[in-house]
C-alpha cells in the first residue's frame, strides 16, 4: 500500500474551499492536517434508544435498563462489538441472561435497528466537502459487524465515503477497552496501532473527532490532534471551536 503521507501535496487542492470551509485544518504550517478521522456512534451515526422505545410505549425504567445493562454491558461491547460473537449470538445470550426482559431484547435486536441512524445528513455533506478540499477521511469506531452492514444497507456507498475504516469488530479490540483511568485496560492501544499501520498514517497529521474524551486521550498519546464532538454539535459549531482550539501546536 502506498503511504498516504505522500498524498495531498498540492496546496491549491488543500485550500480549495466552499460550504464549511475546512481550510481551518491547515493552519499549522509545520505539520499540516492531512487526515480527518471520525468516530461513528455519536458523531456520524446516532443511537436513539430513548426516543425509539418511548415511541413504542416503554417507560424510563426499561430505557435505563437498555442503556446500562445491554448497550453498555459486556455482551454488547466486549463481545459483539469486539467481533467475538455475532448479532444473533449476542441476542441469544442476552435473552438467557435477562429472561424477564426478553421482550425488550427482541425489539433491540431487530434485523434493521430503527433506533440507529446510520448517517447524519449534515455530517455527510461535511465529509464530502472535506474530500473535495483534498483531505482524506477515515473512520475509527467501536461497531459490530451487523451495525456496519446496516449502515451499508441503509446508505448504499457508505464505505466509499471513507478512505479507510477500522472498526472494533475487525481487530477484536475496543477504543479504549475501559472508561476507568485506573483500569489497566484504559490505555488499550491495539485498535489505534492497527488503524495507523493498516492505513499507513502519521498520527501527527491526523485530526481525530470523537464524542468520548477517553478515546481522544488515547489518540493524544499517539500524537493525534483532536476535537471533542459535543452533544448538539454541527459541522458549523465544530469548525468555530476548531479555530480556537489548542491542538494547533
Amino acid at each position: 500500500m502506498a503511504c498516504n503521507d505522500k498524498s495531498c501535496t498540492n496546496p491549491k487542492k488543500r485550500t480549495r474551499r466552499s460550504g464549511y470551509k475546512p481550510i481551518s485544518f491547515t493552519m499549522n504550517k509545520r505539520i499540516p492536517i492531512k487526515f480527518v478521522v471520525f468516530d461513528f456512534g455519536g458523531v456520524i451515526c446516532e443511537f436513539k434508544f430513548a426516543e425509539y422505545f418511548q415511541s413504542l410505549g416503554y417507560g424510563q425504567e426499561d430505557i435505563d435498563f437498555i442503556k446500562d445493562k445491554i448497550f453498555n454491558g459486556t455482551i454488547w461491547q466486549r463481545e459483539m462489538d469486539c467481533g467475538l460473537i455475532c448479532w444473533e449470538q449476542a441476542h441469544e445470550k442476552l435473552c438467557e441472561k435477562y429472561p424477564d426482559k426478553k421482550h425488550l431484547v427482541d425489539v433491540l435486536f431487530d434485523t434493521d435497528p430503527k433506533y440507529f441512524t446510520p448517517l447524519r445528513l449534515e455530517v455527510l455533506e461535511y465529509i464530502k466537502e472535506l474530500r473535495k478540499s483534498g483531505f482524506k477521511v477515515y473512520g475509527l469506531t467501536n461497531l459490530s459487524e451487523h451495525m456496519h452492514n446496516y449502515c451499508r444497507r441503509a446508505y448504499p456507498g457508505f464505505d466509499e465515503l471513507f478512505d479507510g475504516i477500522t472498526a472494533s469488530y475487525m481487530v477484536n479490540a475496543l477504543k479504549p477497552a475501559s472508561k476507568n483511568p485506573d483500569d489497566s485496560d484504559y490505555f488499550s492501544t491495539k485498535i489505534y496501532k492497527r488503524f495507523f499501520v493498516d492505513n499507513c498514517l502519521s498520527p501527527s497529521k491526523c485530526l481525530f473527532i470523537d464524542d468520548n474524551k477517553c478515546n481522544l486521550h488515547v489518540g493524544d498519546r499517539f500524537g493525534m490532534r483532536w476535537i471533542e464532538w459535543r452533544k448538539g454539535d454541527t459541522p458549523g459549531t465544530l469548525i468555530k471551536r476548531l479555530n480556537e482550539k489548542w491542538f494547533f501546536r
